[in-house]
């Protein structure tokens, strides 16, 4: 089947985990997430909802069958673009918040890397898990996101938070603050785009001082964006139409696995040298369980010893001792598949030389 594209509209894919469609540019140029469809070659979709996008107008060749496609003319890639074309010369920061941040991160990293230019990419979302779910995350991108198969983990620096929320805010500010330090020591030059989660004005206004941050860019929620107050500009950029459904369980299975399930991670008993930790108080007496006149001080950065939980994830901290721990970055991630024998799920066949797992609130049971 041949479908013509007119110019400025996309064509909207949703394929399902059991179907299986393949693609072909026939004519003009047409793109997917800032990443360009050559031409006479075939693309493969599975479980996916994307849009082709053609500035220019474009016939593609459609084989197998979907849940559903069609032509919309509204699109948030021409705004995308001219966002991009604004800022290409420049070494801003920017603050990306709303529905559609990950579609407006990833095109935007595409377009830089087509004219032959890097960018910095910091997700401060604990829940979005583009990286890793439950951190705090760098990485300098550098080459094409592509459609199927998400950023590519090259040496990310992750610091991890341990939980999908943001409760603990004296943790949350002591990692983004170090985060900080970490990328502002690279002096990449690169324009940085930091994806965050929704937040309170008076948080927000922490993450703009903490990071220096020129612009706000909010994505598909004129709402929020109506009701964000903030020191530095603020732009509004409309979605695609679809939200990427980037679950906590697809993010850290991708990790494992591979993002074509091209990986065989490994089952291996943990060692006694190892000493597996968390970071805040897991459980705190309600006030009125205390003595009269006493007050409770939670240690919402404190280091403690735990047991290993089942289904917990962990980080492989790269700390020398306990004191570091908070401020260290994650060397890699395991998964407790096996609480009473001490079995771990590791994408070696060996732990990396270090000291400390670090367990938080994430779980992954579908291993």
């Amino acid at each position: 089947m041949e479908i013509q594209i007119p110019r400025n509209h996309e064509l909207r894919l949703e394929v399902m985990e059991n179907q299986k469609i393949k693609v072909m540019v026939i004519s003009g140029l047409a793109e997917i997430f800032g990443q360009e469809l050559l031409n006479e070659k075939w693309y493969n979709f599975t479980d996916i909802k994307c849009s082709i996008f053609t500035f220019t107008g474009a016939v593609v060749k459609i084989e197998g069958s979907c849940d559903l496609s069609y032509l919309a003319e509204s699109s948030c890639f021409p705004k995308i673009f001219n966002y991009f074309d604004s800022i290409k010369d420049s070494l801003g920061i920017v603050i990306v918040v709303g529905r559609g941040r990950s579609t407006f991160c990833t095109t935007l990293a595409n377009y830089f890397v087509r004219v032959r230019k890097k960018l910095d990419f910091l997700e401060v979302d604990p829940l979005k898990g583009n990286v890793f779910p439950g951190a705090l995350s760098y990485l300098q991108i550098d080459s094409l996101v592509e459609y199927n198969d998400k950023l590519k983990l090259t040496n990310p620096y992750c610091l991890f938070f341990g939980s999908l929320s943001i409760e603990n805010t004296e943790l949350y500010q002591i990692q983004t603050e170090k985060l900080n330090e970490e990328v502002e020591s690279r002096e990449t030059g690169n324009f940085k785009v930091i994806l965050c989660p929704e937040l309170s004005n008076d948080m927000l206004h922490q993450l703009i001082k903490t990071f220096k941050a020129s612009g706000v860019v909010c994505i598909g929620n004129e709402r929020m964006f109506h009701r964000l107050n903030t020191p530095i500009p603020k732009i509004f950029i409309e979605n695609t139409g679809y939200i990427a459904e980037n679950t906590v369980a697809k993010s850290i299975n991708r990790y494992f696995n591979g993002p074509s399930s091209e990986y065989t991670p490994s089952s291996f008993s943990l060692r006694s040298e190892y000493t597996v930790l968390r970071i805040g108080e897991q459980y705190a007496a309600p006030e009125s369980a205390l003595p009269l006149g006493a007050s409770r001080k939670i240690g919402h950065t404190d280091v403690c010893r735990c047991e290993l939980i089942q289904n917990a994830v962990l980080a492989i901290s790269g700390a020398e001792n306990e004191d570091q721990v908070v401020r260290s970055p994650a060397l890699g991630f395991v998964v407790c598949v096996d609480e009473k024998k001490q079995r771990i799920l590791c994408t070696q066949p060996r732990l990396p030389k270090c000291k400390y797992l670090v367990q938080g609130s994430v779980k992954y049971i579908d291993f």
